[in-house]
């Protein structure tokens, strides 16, 4: 399993997933991605073609011939760079709530509109979140330290860091262009629980032809530490299920 993390993140974002993983009996790689953490940035940038490039090169000198992609947010948009660029080597896509691939847009919600545990949370949170410019996002604790921390990344780190267009860059299909197995995890952030008809809407746009959706809706961004369980037991479960 090729663990790709987000783009603040590091090779530590997996940790609550590495042992749980190990302790099942899988294989788990987790890079860490040029310009993030302590890794040099490209001078002009990070294109997803030079980044599947990167980790197709990895899988290489591993002598891994196909792995199951895990990507949190644009991790995922790399996981579909190195499936588009390589199918052969892909045995099935994880995105956790990566945009590519699903996720739901709570933007326009706000503090009225969530569960009665959430505006809970919003009473003890939500001024530092209005603070932050993120009103609509879930406000636990983690998610509100995780957002500081994101903007407070220097702007030249952040410039360097992004996602650049590339010639190389593959072409995205339209419709369902994924064909191998697709775990999707999306946060609610609390505003609408799994049986909302938004979820059923963003059931039909997932470019694949086999996935499973798992709605979180107690979490922010960062689904696998702050439902860490879930998320781990669904991993295992998907790749079981994989033979």
């Amino acid at each position: 399993m090729l663990m790709l993390h987000g783009a603040i993140g590091d090779e530590r974002d997996w940790d609550l997933q590495i042992a749980a993983l190990v302790d099942a009996g899988h294989r788990a790689i987790f890079p860490l991605r040029a310009g993030c953490g302590e890794s040099d940035p490209y001078p002009d940038g990070v294109s997803t073609a030079r980044e599947a490039s990167d980790m197709l090169a990895l899988l290489d000198q591993l002598g891994i011939d196909d792995a199951v992609l895990v990507g949190h947010s644009q991790g995922a948009t790399v996981a579909r760079e190195i499936y588009l660029r390589a199918p052969q080597r892909v045995a099935a896509i994880v995105s956790v709530d990566g945009f590519v691939l699903g996720k739901l847009d709570c933007k326009e919600l706000g503090p009225s509109d969530v569960d009665a545990r959430t505006r809970a949370l919003f009473k003890r949170h939500g001024a530092a979140l209005h603070d932050l410019g993120r009103p609509w996002d879930y406000p636990s604790s983690f998610n509100v330290e995780r957002v500081r921390r994101q903007q407070s990344v220097p702007a030249e780190r952040r410039r360097l860091r992004r996602i650049v267009d590339d010639p190389d860059d593959c072409h995205v299909p339209a419709g369902l262009f994924c064909e191998v197995p697709l775990l999707v995890f999306v946060t609610t952030r609390g505003h609408f629980e799994v049986d909302d008809a938004r979820i059923d809407e963003l059931r039909s746009r997932i470019p694949a032809t086999s996935f499973r959706l798992v709605p979180v809706v107690h979490s922010g961004h960062w689904i696998h530490f702050e439902q860490a369980e879930l998320v781990n037991r669904e991993l295992a479960r998907f790749v079981d299920e994989l033979g």
